[in-house]
């Protein structure tokens, strides 16, 4: 069957933005060092309910995190899904896909989207809040005007809302639903009400 096109409205449309919200998780990891609650320089594995394995006799931190040179190898298996029932909690899935550290931290920049989870999983630890209520309660709540809720289109009963997000490959579109949390978010498109385009992971495609 061919794939339905809704039009873009510039108010009610929702995008997933993907590696944006990382933007979002550095302000939460912030927030707390400001508050004494984390420091950047302390061992991860503190703030953890589980443990990074110890390697290179140094210790990943905060700091490395955030610039990305925690040392960590870059699997992209399990990051990005089409069923969200499939969902774990995000604790249980970081515990479940430590990746190899395969150099000292601190001593090259490789990005590293678990080591960014791992950083939305101690706002959660830390605050005591869940990540995607941390995010909407200390940090989007004061936007005005803005209406990006960090949960999953699903869990608000807003899929209706979410503009179909598309990769290119093998030379087809195929949809791609977003997963929210500390792994996905969605905001409102606040552009005008032209066909534009959006990307997804790095790939574009034109609605």
């Amino acid at each position: 069957a061919a794939e339905q096109r809704i039009a873009e409205s510039a108010h009610r449309s929702l995008f997933g933005v993907g590696s944006v919200s990382k933007l979002f998780t550095w302000t939460a990891v912030m927030e707390l060092v400001e508050q004494g609650k984390i420091d950047l320089d302390a061992d991860v594995n503190r703030y953890l309910d589980f443990k990074i394995p110890e390697a290179f006799s140094k210790p990943i931190t905060m700091r490395h995190i955030m610039t990305h040179t925690p040392g960590f190898e870059e699997d992209g298996r399990d990051l990005i899904g089409d069923d969200s029932t499939k969902i774990v909690p995000l604790g249980t899935w970081l515990a479940t896909h430590i990746p190899g550290r395969v150099r000292p931290p601190g001593t090259f920049s490789s990005y590293s989207n678990y080591a960014t989870a791992l950083a939305g999983y101690v706002v959660q630890r830390v605050s005591g809040l869940s990540y995607d209520d941390y995010i909407d309660q200390k940090i989007l709540a004061s936007c005005r005007d803005f209406d990006a809720p960090c949960r999953s289109a699903k869990q608000r009963d807003t899929k209706a809302l979410l503009k179909a997000a598309y990769l290119q490959t093998h030379r087809r579109l195929c949809s791609v639903e977003p997963l929210g949390g500390a792994r996905e978010r969605q905001v409102l498109s606040d552009g005008d009400e032209s066909p534009q385009e959006f990307r997804i992971e790095g790939r574009s495609a034109h609605n």
